[in-house]
């Protein structure tokens, strides 16, 4: 986003490092994401951060429930520029100079 420092760590979102265990046997953070976008994207978002955010309890319940339509597709296409940015290999990810807003 024009006007930002262009990078924001994964770990953010997902509470998750690179070294996690679950990124095992040709698994990483990039295909972690990728695969859960859309129907299992709380599965990948870091729940203790989200309800910080809204200041709210774990014990209030299952913060993706009370998320708006338009919160959950904010956060998809965070998402997607994610994953578009970090691809394998350079030549195929996209240009920073198209997520100008």
């Amino acid at each position: 986003m024009k006007g930002t420092i262009g990078y924001a760590a994964p770990e953010l979102f997902t509470g998750r490092r690179p070294t996690d265990e679950v990124f095992r046997d040709g698994m990483n953070l990039h295909n972690f994401v990728n695969m859960a976008v859309g129907d299992q994207l709380m599965v990948v978002v870091d729940q203790s951060a989200l309800y910080r955010e809204e200041g709210i309890t774990k014990e209030a319940g299952d913060i993706g429930s009370k998320w708006t339509h338009e919160q959950t597709e904010q956060l998809i296409s965070i998402f997607r520029i994610g994953i578009a940015c970090s691809k394998e290999s350079p030549a195929l990810r996209m240009d920073m100079r198209q997520f100008e807003v």
